[in-house]
């Protein structure tokens, strides 16, 4: 059984979710079967397959398995032996409000209760990692830079100590995001290539190097550096036309609209308009880039309006004004 769960926990990370999916299914019917453990080792087993089933829930587009599969955990963890089963459990949770729920006061506590506990497991320096890791991410999320750069550089050294290439990936990825929404952007394209450069050595994941290619173009854009920007999107474009799945297709999207917006010619702009609307109609947990392109979209219906000065555009305008802000 134990097999067949790092099998599917594999598979998550990797990227292939519903595979995943599938072996649940075959571990669920092993657990069942199952007569000779005590009832302590069952439950134990049953938490660590319904904390697989909640990172997969997460990261492969079925959300509401989260809450279903880990309420049972967490409402009891006091009668769990510590494990990294019940660490992982609060960070899955605390990732979900952030992203889904945006309750940010809940998920500063699950992480500090994943925190707390990881101090106490054996072997617990990746977990102490990954929890300073949701820390950064929490940070940044509510506007504390420094805070969550702090939090960054310190699971970015804890992830070198055990060699975490992966993690190490996602940090500098991070750290670059951050970089940039400090304005210091000659370090956020430092880390943002070092992410890539690491990602191309190693097998791809849940997190891979079009996000980070993506970052880079939203990076550029934003500090008008537009030759260097087309140079990501192409490769951005050779990835989606190799891969073409709905993941990539709306990073794809984002970042084709933002290249549009920058042309001068008009029919351009019509293109990223069509295109942000789009994505703002996608169902999605990637509320950063709905954001963004509410934003986007904006800025081009008010270029609209300041030529035309139709009240059409500037019901529109409104609209989505008052989309952003609910």
């Amino acid at each position: 059984m134990d097999g067949l769960f790092f099998i599917t926990t594999g598979l998550a990370i990797a990227g292939k979710f519903e595979e995943a999916f599938n072996f649940f299914k075959e571990i669920e019917s092993v657990i069942k079967s199952i007569s000779n453990v005590s009832k302590e080792i069952l439950t134990q087993r049953k938490a660590r397959l319904s904390v697989a089933i909640a990172f997969v829930g997460l990261h492969g587009g079925k959300v509401d398995l989260v809450e279903k599969s880990l309420e049972w955990i967490l409402d009891s963890q006091e009668k769990f032996d510590k494990s990294f089963e019940i660490v992982w459990a609060n960070l899955i949770m605390a990732s979900y409000l952030l992203r889904v729920k945006s309750k940010f006061d809940l998920c500063r506590e699950h992480i500090k209760k994943a925190l707390s506990l990881a101090k106490e497991i054996k072997f617990n320096h990746f977990w102490i990692a990954l929890c300073q890791l949701y820390f950064g991410v929490y940070y940044i999320s509510i506007g504390e830079m420094d805070k969550s750069l702090k939090y960054n550089i310190k699971a970015l050294e804890l992830f070198k100590k055990i060699k975490s290439s992966f993690n190490i990936a996602i940090l500098l990825n991070n750290m670059g995001d951050l970089y940039g929404e400090m304005g210091e952007y000659e370090l956020a394209l430092e880390h943002l290539e070092e992410s890539i450069n690491l990602l191309e050595q190693i097998p791809q994941g849940f997190f891979s190097i079009e996000g980070t290619i993506e970052s880079l173009i939203t990076l550029t854009v934003e500090h008008g550096d537009n030759e260097r920007a087309q140079k990501y999107f192409h490769r951005l474009e050779n990835i989606y036309n190799q891969k073409k799945n709905e993941r990539i297709e709306f990073g794809y999207k984002f970042a084709k609209a933002l290249i549009l917006k920058t042309s001068s010619r008009i029919r351009d702009k019509a293109k990223a308009e069509e295109l942000f609307k789009e994505l703002i109609e996608t169902k999605t947990i990637s509320f950063d880039v709905i954001i963004k392109a509410h934003i986007h979209l904006c800025d081009i219906l008010l270029m609209e309006y300041r030529i035309d000065n139709d009240s059409e555009i500037f019901t529109e305008l409104n609209y989505y004004i008052a989309k952003l802000l609910t």
